[in-house]
């Protein structure tokens, strides 16, 4: 049975002072995970106004070795924090529901709080993640700053 690694990412314009900080630290733990699990399956998601998939449920050991540049999480837009964290999380449950793959260990980067979100609120946020828990889903949160949403 494989892991899985979820990297979920603020990529809005306000990350800007950390682009080089979030990049080597996000490769270095995939790098660490390459080295002690070949058979982890990535998923590298960003957020900003909008969600962008970069890869999705890949063998680890098929990317590259920095497969996280500054170019790929280029920092633009505000942070709709709640609104994509939530829809991000119902989108890859599908992957762990229908199949017998370990729980995730979601890792979310951000640098501070919603400044963005129109549809859903930090209520949403902790439900969908108290869900996601009570399935043994397991979850980093690194806010890079003393104003960050906590989870």
């Amino acid at each position: 049975m494989s892991s899985s690694l979820i990297f979920i990412i603020d990529t809005s314009t306000s990350i800007q002072p950390y682009l080089q900080h979030y990049t080597s630290a996000i490769n270095g733990v995939i790098e660490s995970q390459r080295t002690t699990n070949p058979r982890t399956l990535l998923s590298l998601i960003t957020f900003n106004d909008e969600i962008k998939y970069l890869c999705l449920n890949k063998a680890i050991d098929t990317l590259p070795v920095s497969p996280v540049t500054e170019e790929a999480i280029k920092p633009n837009g505000l942070t709709a924090f709640h609104d994509n964290v939530c829809a991000i999380l119902q989108h890859v449950n599908s992957f762990f529901t229908n199949n017998h793959q370990c729980p995730p260990v979601v890792v979310i980067l951000t640098d501070g709080d919603d400044t963005s979100s129109r549809l859903l609120s930090e209520r949403h946020t902790m439900l969908q993640v108290a869900r996601c828990k009570a399935r043994g889903w397991r979850f980093i949160y690194l806010g890079v700053t003393d104003q960050a949403i906590t989870i």
